[in-house]
């Protein structure tokens, strides 16, 4: 994977940017499937088992509006907008253009719209863009006339220097890349200056033999931008979280981080609370994306709080990255209501999801939220 223009070392948090370059020589012929994390046989890797609590987003399942939150789930507003009174529009707790169709009611104002707007721009438009479309996932926006995907070509296989050139869907080397990280800082306590993004998962979703044809022997499709990527995955975790527990379930503690503006400003501290699993990790079958909350706790330290940690591996049928987001913590009040909610899913000290990468602390599944988790898996493609 190669770094950004400021040839920084990946485990510094200032080097925001990271592109996959792709060389072959004459005569190669590239292979769909992933090309930095090799799954080639993964009838042998070890596979992750969500529990029975997991929020299960499935293919081709209709939309589901889980219930009205009454207050935006970032900031707190009861008015979509202060100058008008119009009501709070409704939350995707995932985004639509990734297929996912569970819906908050009256869950977000327009400020915050358009701050997360951003960073998904970011995301979905540049990034997974073409991913998105060679899978059949399409927002509610859509694009008229013949769409065209840029990739950047380097003039050499060494060389630093080249040009954007833009192709076709049909002929565009379209992959699926995604950060892989190990934990969250607060499980093992590393220093600011630390980045946790250790590789990248690609597959290769299409072809590539139009882009060797055109004498293309080095090219990157995508850049990804690591400071957004954070952010989406906090703003989906939190989500989630919500929906799981209702908004004065637990304590939040990234929605500042959710709403800041890193167009300019780099927040060095982001990997505290974000994180992943760099396990190579079987495909979770049958599944669109798939996410659990889970109660974590530090009986050697001193810090007692009882975080809520929601574990997410989106495009879970394709093998893709585990990721872990520290979304807040339960007040004793709280968890004592979370205990109650489902008696057969209490969780007990011998029920620890393992392997954990969690070092140090105790990962267990928590028990379903204000909705039934039969209920809540409902994701679909939304098609071209």
């Amino acid at each position: 994977m190669a770094e950004d223009k400021k040839f920084l070392p990946m485990s510094d948090p200032r080097n925001r940017h990271f592109r996959v370059v792709f060389n072959y020589t004459p005569g190669t012929t590239p292979q769909q499937g992933p090309v930095i994390l090799q799954t080639d046989q993964a009838d042998n890797l070890p596979a992750f088992d969500f529990s029975g609590s997991a929020i299960r987003l499935l293919p081709d399942a209709p939309a589901t509006r889980l219930f009205d939150v009454g207050q935006c789930i970032y900031c707190g507003a009861t008015k979509y907008d202060p100058l008008s009174d119009a009501p709070l529009s409704e939350e995707h707790v995932v985004p639509e253009a990734l297929g996912a169709r569970l819906i908050l009611g009256r869950a977000s104002c327009k400020d915050c719209q358009e701050r997360i707007t951003i960073f998904e721009g970011n995301i979905l438009g540049s990034l997974l863009r073409p991913a998105r479309r060679q899978l059949n996932m399409r927002g509610k926006k859509r694009r008229r006339g013949v769409e065209e995907y840029p990739i950047y070509v380097f003039e050499e296989s060494t060389s630093t220097s080249g040009e954007y050139v833009k192709m076709s869907l049909a002929d565009h080397p379209s992959i699926m890349m995604l950060p892989v990280m190990e934990p969250p800082g607060l499980y093992h306590n590393p220093p600011k200056s630390t980045s946790n993004i250790v590789s990248a998962f690609c597959m290769v979703l299409n072809d590539y033999s139009k882009a060797l044809s055109k004498g293309f022997r080095s090219f990157s499709p995508c850049v990804l931008d690591t400071v957004y990527f954070c952010q989406f995955l906090a703003k989906i975790c939190h989500g989630l979280a919500v929906a799981a527990y209702g908004l004065d379930g637990f304590v939040p503690l990234l929605t500042e981080y959710i709403r800041a503006d890193f167009r300019t400003e780099l927040w060095t501290d982001r990997h505290r609370f974000i994180g992943g699993d760099p396990r190579k990790l079987a495909s979770t079958r049958d599944v669109l994306h798939i996410a659990e909350p889970i109660l974590s706790v530090f009986p050697d330290r001193s810090d007692k709080r009882s975080y809520l940690l929601m574990r997410l591996r989106l495009f879970a049928s394709y093998g893709a990255p585990l990721y872990d987001v520290v979304v807040g913590y339960f007040t004793p009040e709280q968890i004592a209501k979370v205990q109650v909610l489902d008696t057969t899913l209490l969780y007990t000290p011998d029920k620890t999801l393992a392997p954990s990468p969690l070092d140090g602390a105790t990962a267990r599944p928590l028990p379903s939220g204000p909705t039934d988790p039969s209920s809540r898996g409902d994701a679909a493609p939304t098609g071209l």
